[in-house]
């Protein structure tokens, strides 16, 4: 592999962690020297869950991993990611990966006698190598602003919220609001409601990871794709 890294281009790398944690050092470090801007392109993917060895590389080397059942729908959203446009405004900004969903209370069944129901507030969860961010949106009826309260979880210190993290808001002009996470992992953020924004957080010295809200006019709109009860 190395050899190959040496003598082409490429654009991204997907290593398989199928192999012991000593093995996947031994590539990363490879591909850092001879081509050390690919490695921060490179997407670890696994069978079944990682030993604490395998979540302790990703994170030191800040890598994305991604199971192989979610490959498929996965894989093209990072890819994406990884070659978008860098904001300038963000701090020490260097790598800006995309965060996986994985639940959005939007998309859960709604029961028959509260369809018709306004719904202002939405929780989300979202997961980045041994991280999950979670977090609560609401707009109250009539107000155009809205209430953020996140928290980042890390898995590999027993859930604990990860502390002294920056958050930054941002949108198509820019900063929209900025804060840093609490000793708990917490943040809260308040901000006009609007199309499309980007919550993002830096988890390492050269790392960010992205998550797009859109639809912020709950209230007024039936929210598409939204799953009903029968």
């Amino acid at each position: 592999m190395l050899a190959a890294i040496e003598r082409e281009s490429f654009d991204a790398l997907l290593l398989n962690l199928g192999h012991s944690s000593a093995c996947a050092e031994q590539a990363i470090l490879g591909i850092k020297k001879i081509r050390p801007s690919l490695s921060e392109r490179i997407v670890v993917i696994s069978r079944g869950s990682l030993n604490p060895q395998a979540l302790e590389l990703i994170e030191r080397h800040d890598l994305v991993h991604l199971p192989s059942d979610r490959l498929f729908s996965q894989l093209w959203v990072t890819l994406e990611s990884f070659f978008r446009n860098r904001r300038q405004d963000k701090p020490g900004s260097g790598n800006t990966r995309a965060a996986r969903l994985l639940f959005d209370s939007f998309r859960l069944p709604s029961p028959v006698g509260v369809r018709t129901s306004p719904t202002t507030g939405r929780h989300l969860t979202y997961e980045h190598n041994s991280r999950f961010i979670e977090m609560f949106l609401d707009r109250p009826p009539g107000s155009e602003r809205v209430s953020l309260v996140g928290q980042v979880l890390d898995t590999t210190k027993s859930g604990q919220g990860t502390p002294a993290l920056p958050v930054v808001l941002v949108d198509q002009s820019g900063t929209v609001a900025r804060t840093t996470t609490n000793d708990a992992g917490e943040f809260n953020l308040e901000f006009k409601s609007a199309e499309n924004v980007n919550v993002e957080i830096r988890l390492g010295e050269r790392s960010w990871v992205s998550i797009p809200i859109t639809l912020m006019d709950w209230a007024r709109e039936e929210v598409p794709g939204r799953t009903t009860g029968a």
